[in-house]
């Protein structure tokens, strides 16, 4: 027996076999320890878990009961009675605000108000005096404690229209909120639906559960249903929303029966289980190794760079491991260099496919590679070029990731369209936003309409499901690998020419029009006449403006081209009315600036661009008018600020009032009024209206409806909704607030 068989037998067998004996000496000693730990923290866990039920399920119950009483107008409407015919209806909705906390709490039994005007409480059944009400001694004794915040003690209840009493808990409220001595809402929970709900949370065929209240009083006695005797009590959690202390323990004769089931035919078991693993063992041992001596043999042939001391000890398994992992790692570092040899040649093929450079290997090179689908050899060739539209806006909207994954689905969807129509492409990346394609054709050479076809299907889909917005130059078809570099530059050159096209997604070289003999001072005479119409503060730079894209257009201008002359045209218009004031110079530089020259670089279409310089000059042009009507609309606009102190009464006070009035647009009126004063016209009128409402409210006895017409408004419904958002309050609770205040 070798090295390995001894080791294995003699080390690992003992230690195997004192392992398992310990484990099962050790396990009859704390296996009655583990479990009553066990128990009591699972006991301890379900018991905290009951208690913060409970207290989270009062504690919610308690705050929307706040809530209500905070947001609903309709409860202070029934503390202040009013003598009006809408009384009932007021007394109804307060009615059906309780029945709709009942309904979506289904623990509160009951729910009634006590108004202190009237000494009258008011219940789902209706309004009672409170000398005739059944439950008045405990609304006298909680009258008597206003400041009482807790909840009371187990009390009998008597239901509405019958003789019955029922065990509830009441919580209870003075208002209005929060220290109101006008009244007070009860709510009555009942003992016995919170009982069902502790029940139903308490795992009944092993634990029990105490509930006393602060005076030592049982309230709750949850006992299982196999229920033979109490055990101690295991734990005991005290409720400080509720003042109850909750106790918990085992029923006895229930927890470790199952221990009694352990006997001397487990203890047989396991030996003989342990002696059947010696046995087996023993046996994989001697009929397993035959076969790792036959690699050792092996191995022995190969020359290994040995630098691990471990190795000259003849430790066979080491040494079959050194061995497979040298393997294995010369190998995948062979393939990845293989890998990233081939991609790399295959880059550099296609860059010089497309660019024209000189491969005397060419057609060895394409044969060792094949990167044309087919063993036959093409007929034809020619070049799609995707690029992206806004691509700093894709880059933008998407993470790295996000767009790796994109330009993965745009390959595979133009690929999969090209092979639709029998033929090949062969795809790279040229630059950031842009996809050079090669199309290969397996049978006859198509028309140009088959082409733009192709072109078009794979732009549809592709807008429609990824909703990726690209443009696609095809080239000419050429026959030689050679001359795909003309194919190339004719799909490049359509890609040039994409803005004065109009906005073609799909644009085939061989239907560009003649290039015309451009010269840059053509445009200088329209950029003369444009920047004078726009220095007479006219509308006539608009027209001016829409002449020169037209002429972009009839030209047939290349992008850059066009960006060319709109740059010549930014220029002449900054030297002419940059001087005016620095407002006007710095609308030339800065964010919006950049922001603009952004979206004209990288917009699909020569609208987009119209669109992007038209609204930069719109907002430019409002600035120079604004400049030079400077030194007369300050005085205007501070006689409309008169006009709106004296005047902030009317109801009908606007913009459009303001236009009657002052012979100004409204919207040129709230221009100035922003501009002059950093404020809106209609906050501006509401500060002045709500100034003058809050000295009425505190230094008379004015109605809130006087008060609203007198500042303006015409109800008071508005003006109190106006009142609460400024002030924070309502017009009613303002003057209450003030008249304690002087009190």
């Amino acid at each position: 027996m070798n090295t390995f068989s001894r080791k294995f037998l003699l080390i690992y067998m003992p230690i195997f076999l004192l392992t398992v004996t310990v484990l099962i000496f050790m396990s009859f000693l704390i296996v009655n320890d583990i479990s009553r730990s066990e128990t009591s923290k699972a006991n301890r866990i379900s018991t905290s878990y009951i208690v913060d039920t409970v207290d989270r399920t009062m504690s919610e119950m308690e705050m929307k009961v706040l809530q209500e009483l905070e947001l609903e107008n309709s409860y202070n409407d029934f503390l202040y009675p009013s003598t009006d015919a809408r009384s009932n209806e007021r007394y109804y909705d307060v009615v059906n605000n309780m029945n709709t906390l009942i309904n979506n709490y289904s623990l509160i039994d009951s729910i009634y108000i006590y108004r202190k005007q009237g000494d009258s409480v008011l219940t789902q059944s209706g309004l009672v005096e409170l000398n005739a009400f059944a439950d008045a001694n405990f609304l006298r004794q909680r009258l008597k404690e206003p400041e009482s915040r807790g909840w009371s003690k187990v009390r009998k209840y008597p239901e509405a229209n019958t003789q019955s009493q029922v065990p509830v808990f009441s919580l209870s409220r003075s208002l209005p909120i929060p220290f109101g001595q006008d009244g007070m809402m009860v709510i009555n929970i009942s003992k016995y639906r919170l009982e069902r709900m502790i029940n139903g949370l308490l795992s009944g065929n092993v634990s029990y559960l105490d509930v006393y209240d602060e005076s030592g009083n049982q309230v709750f006695e949850f006992l299982g249903s196999g229920y033979l005797k109490k055990d101690k009590v295991l734990t005991t959690i005290h409720s400080k929303h509720l003042n109850w202390t909750f106790q918990s323990g085992i029923q006895a004769g229930q927890l470790f029966s199952w221990v009694s089931l352990i006997s001397y035919i487990w203890i047989v078991i396991g030996i003989i289980t342990i002696i059947g693993a010696m046995v087996f063992i023993f046996y994989m041992t001697r009929r397993n190794y035959r076969p790792i001596t036959k690699m050792m043999n092996r191995l022995q042939f190969l020359q290994l760079p040995i630098t691990d001391a471990k190795l000259t000890l003849k430790d066979d398994l080491t040494v079959i491991s050194y061995a497979l992992d040298n393997l294995i790692e010369q190998t995948t570092d062979y393939e990845k260099e293989r890998r990233n040899n081939e991609h790399v040649l295959r880059r550099q093929l296609f860059r010089g496919l497309i660019e024209g450079e000189r491969m005397e290997d060419l057609s060895e090179r394409i044969e060792r590679m094949r990167p044309f689908a087919g063993d036959a050899k093409p007929k034809g060739f020619t070049v799609f070029i995707v690029e992206l539209n806004r691509y700093g806006q894709f880059q933008q909207n998407f993470s790295l990731s996000d767009q790796n994954i994109l330009k993965y689905a745009v390959m595979n969807v133009l690929n999969e369209i090209i092979n639709d129509y029998h033929m090949s492409g062969w795809f790279e990346w040229i630059s950031s936003d842009k996809l050079g394609t090669i199309v290969s054709m397996k049978e006859d050479i198509p028309d140009k309409t088959v082409l733009r076809a192709v072109g078009e299907k794979c732009h549809s889909w592709i807008n429609e499901h990824l909703r990726i917005s690209l443009t696609m130059g095809i080239g000419s078809v050429v026959t030689e690998p050679a001359e795909i570099y003309l194919s190339y530059q004719a799909a490049d050159s359509a890609l040039r020419h994409k803005l004065s096209l109009g906005q073609e997604a799909v644009v085939m070289s061989e239907e560009l029009p003649e290039q015309s003999h451009f010269h840059s001072y053509q445009y200088f005479q329209s950029m003369s006449q444009f920047v004078r119409e726009f220095r007479l503060a006219g509308d006539g730079w608009r027209l001016r403006l829409d002449a020169i894209f037209q002429s972009f257009v009839n030209d047939n201008l290349r992008n850059e081209e066009i960006h060319l002359q709109l740059e010549t045209l930014m220029k002449i218009l900054e030297r002419e009315v940059g001087e005016l004031s620095d407002t006007l110079a710095n609308r030339f530089k800065g964010q919006q600036w950049d922001e603009m020259w952004t979206s004209v670089v990288q917009a699909s279409s020569l609208h987009e661009v119209q669109k992007s310089v038209s609204d930069w000059l719109t907002e430019l042009f409002q600035t120079y008018v604004s400049v030079n009507e400077s030194k007369s609309y300050r005085a205007l606009i501070e006689e409309i600020k008169k006009y709106i102190e004296n005047n902030y009464a009317n109801p009908d006070l606007s913009l459009k009032h303001l236009s009657d009035q002052f012979q100004i647009s409204g919207k040129y009126a709230s221009y100035l009024f922003k501009e002059e004063f950093n404020t809106k016209f209609v906050d501006f009128l509401v500060h002045l209206r709500m100034n003058r409402a809050e000295s009425l409210l505190e230094n008379t006895n004015d109605t809130i409806q006087d008060i609203a017409m007198n500042v303006g408004y015409a109800n008071a419904i508005t003006f109190g909704r106006v009142f609460k958002k400024v002030v924070g309050v309502t017009p009613g609770d303002f003057r209450k607030l003030k008249n304690t205040e002087k009190k």
